[in-house]
């Protein structure tokens, strides 16, 4: 765009110096005639110097380009001491969340396909009702996982523990439904069209891959933003393919439940029991 005006500049000021000269070859103008003329077009415009027209009219359109480009520049300076930078390529903050059922393979299996078509059917309605009335949206999905994005740890962990909650019920209602793992981390993302990439989606994934069946699983950057009741520390875990490992915790979303990862293979670090303190709180 400002390339595209100085050379609109260019060619005016050309073309006047062009006329100009016209001018002083056809009359008995002067050089020094138009060096006035230029001081003063005001002046010129009492006078039969018909140049000053072109001057006027061609300047005037100069004057609009150079408006529209400084108005399209100033946003752009605003935004980056703002922190624009944040913005370029839709990268924003997210809070994503993923989904899925323990030992799938054996269920659907031993239900048949029919069955466990019903029952994945029935899993998905009850996370997408509880997604939409907790303020997330919808990713992806595939198979009987999901990947939910919110814009605020506390709604997650809430639609995180209302999920693990429903599940539970459903099965003291007879339903054969397998263990819940849910993994949350928060960070930058970049979003595109309707999917978000980035390593905080990777982290979540991840998070999947070590949680205990009926665990909620997060990072500390989530567990520090929201207000869970408990948290029971996992201590620093390594997650594949992530060269750093994530201090981890998960949430107590049933207090009178057994810890889920009692028992479970070693090296997931300590599980000690804490309550939130103030630097947990918003």
């Amino acid at each position: 765009m400002t390339g595209r005006w100085v050379t609109h500049a260019l060619i005016y000021l050309s073309a006047c110096s062009t006329i100009s000269m016209v001018w002083v070859l056809l009359t008995d103008g002067t050089v020094d005639d138009l060096k006035d003329y230029a001081r003063t077009p005001g002046h010129a415009l009492t006078l039969s110097f018909w140049p000053v027209w072109f001057w006027l009219l061609w300047g005037t359109a100069v004057a609009m380009h150079l408006a529209v480009v400084v108005g399209r520049f100033i946003p752009r300076m605003a935004g980056r001491g703002r922190g624009g930078d944040d913005r370029q390529e839709g990268l924003r903050h997210v809070v994503a969340m993923f989904t899925d059922l323990s030992d799938s393979t054996a269920t659907n299996e031993r239900l048949g396909d029919d069955a466990w078509a019903d029952l994945v059917r029935d899993h998905r309605r009850t996370v997408r009702e509880l997604t939409d009335a907790h303020g997330g949206k919808e990713v992806s999905t595939q198979g009987d996982g999901f990947f939910v994005r919110f814009d605020e740890p506390g709604p997650a962990l809430e639609c995180a523990a209302a999920i693990q909650r429903r599940c539970r019920e459903q099965r003291q209602a007879g339903s054969v439904l397998p263990p819940v793992r849910i993994g949350i981390h928060q960070g930058k993302a970049v979003h595109g069209d309707d999917d978000v990439l980035g390593q905080v989606v990777n982290v979540a994934a991840r998070l999947l891959e070590v949680a205990a069946p009926h665990e909620i699983l997060v990072t500390e950057p989530v567990a520090d933003g929201a207000e869970p009741k408990d948290l029971v520390d996992r201590g620093l875990v390594g997650l594949k393919g992530i060269a750093q490992p994530r201090h981890l915790l998960a949430v107590r979303w049933d207090p009178d439940a057994p810890d889920p990862a009692a028992g479970s293979a070693p090296g997931r670090g300590p599980r000690r029991t804490r309550r939130l303190g103030p630097r947990h709180r918003r």
